[in-house]
């Protein structure tokens, strides 16, 4: 009977699939060959931006039509999901349910995984960035400084100057994927509505607003863009002092912009061939320089960050 499965007590067909418990024990599944079940699952809300509990619902074809349900996640659930052909599920990540069916008479089985997106609420993931420079993008991160995610589906950003004008603004909700807005998407480049002349060095008014399903925070924070192609010398031409620093601030830079232009840095006068006569390093702008040493001529004056390193002509005339 070389057909068949045997067991003291039962000589089963070969290739039928069914559970069977003998005294306390769950013996192996057999199963029915030529034959299956095919599942269909669906889900309603399963976008970041939906605030309502997602449905997931199984449907089946093939088989008697009587069947079992037996629902898992992973992550694992914390609360029972249930027997039925639908569950309703609120997770708090991203979560794959898989749905096993049993066919109660021809024992057939199957089964079928959806990805759910989560239900966005509680404490947003923030920080922000209080300066950065020309070239580079000032980016909102997540509280670990990178670009996972902030728990939230939609933002408002508005950046606005010392005179009350808006000089960027920006928003956008994120309806697709499983995970709503990352660390890293939301951004300006230092320029005019995004696309124009870069503004003027100085600090910025920026009004960032995050929303998930139960919070709606605003953050109003103070931003400082530098932008090192304004630094300046004055006066140029010069007879003893010179004075280097920003266009926009001529008396003293923000402690932030300070770190995001890499201080301490080191400044260096060059002669017209290219020999060094002067040299120092700086912890901060403004800076003055005493040149009543040098002799008259023109002068190239260098400026070394760990980023960048910036030139302007210096001319010297008495």
């Amino acid at each position: 009977m070389k057909n068949f499965y045997h067991h003291p007590l039962l000589v089963l067909p070969a290739g039928r699939r069914t559970l069977l418990a003998f005294y306390g024990l769950l013996l192996l599944p057999f199963i029915s060959q030529g034959q299956s079940l095919s599942l269909s699952l669906s889900a309603t809300n399963n976008t970041p931006n939906n605030c309502y509990a997602r449905t997931i619902s199984v449907s089946v074809s093939g088989g008697s039509g009587s069947y079992a349900y037996f629902w898992s996640s992973s992550p694992p659930s914390s609360v029972n999901l249930g027997n039925g052909p639908s569950i309703s599920v609120s997770p708090a990540v991203a979560t794959t349910y898989t749905v096993a069916v049993w066919d109660n008479s021809s024992s057939l089985y199957a089964e079928k995984s959806i990805l759910i997106s989560p239900r966005l609420a509680g404490n947003l993931s923030v920080f922000i960035p209080s300066a950065f420079l020309a070239g580079n993008l000032w980016r909102l991160l997540d509280s670990n400084q990178s670009t996972g995610p902030l728990n939230a589906y939609r933002y408002e950003l508005s950046i606005i100057n010392d005179w009350g004008n808006q000089v960027y603004a920006a928003s956008g909700t994120t309806s697709s994927g499983t995970t709503g807005l990352l660390g890293g998407q939301i951004s300006w480049n230092g320029r005019l509505n995004g696309t124009g002349n870069y503004v003027p060095s100085g600090n910025y008014f920026c009004d960032l607003r995050l929303i998930n399903c139960s919070t709606n925070t605003l953050y109003k924070v103070t931003v400082t863009f530098f932008n090192p192609s304004m630094l300046t010398l004055y006066p140029n031409p010069a007879a003893s002092y010179v004075e280097q620093n920003t266009e926009q601030e001529r008396n003293q830079l923000h402690s932030a912009a300070r770190e995001a232009i890499s201080f301490p840095a080191e400044i260096e006068l060059l002669t017209g061939a290219g020999r060094a006569v002067y040299k120092t390093s700086i912890d901060a702008l403004p800076v003055q320089l005493d040149v009543r040493m040098l002799q008259e001529g023109d002068y190239v004056l260098v400026l070394r960050m760990a980023d960048h390193t910036i030139k302007r002509r210096l001319l010297i005339r008495r």
